[in-house]
């Protein structure tokens, strides 16, 4: 579902500079993590959210920063800022839900024992 959601957004903005994502998923006890820098430099923006994400401790998120260039070369520092941040506003605006464990257990038993 993660890489679904980031290729919807990569389609709605697809005229954007970059759309960068990192995602952070626990799928039946299997951690899913991943960070895409989306053409900017290497590390600058994926890794940062993705930083976030586990300084925060949250999991089965996705984020998406889509970036219009404005003609303002941030460098590599000020990419890593402003990544970070982006991840950091988007996560203290979203409503954060506590997924609560479950599992299915199906009982069967011979007719004869149930009225005991």
């Amino acid at each position: 579902e993660a890489e679904i959601f980031i290729k919807m957004i990569k389609s709605k903005h697809s005229d954007a500079s970059h759309n960068c994502s990192a995602y952070k998923v626990l799928e039946n006890g299997q951690e899913y993590y991943k960070v895409d820098d989306d053409g900017e430099p290497s590390g600058t923006a994926g890794r940062p959210m993705g930083e976030i994400l586990n300084i925060l401790s949250i999991d089965n998120v996705v984020i998406v920063a889509t970036r219009f260039f404005g003609g303002i070369k941030l460098g590599a520092g000020g990419l890593i800022r402003n990544y970070a941040k982006t991840a950091k506003l988007a996560v203290e605006e979203a409503k954060i839900i506590e997924l609560i464990a479950k599992k299915k257990i199906v009982l069967e038993f011979a007719y004869d024992r149930s009225a005991r």
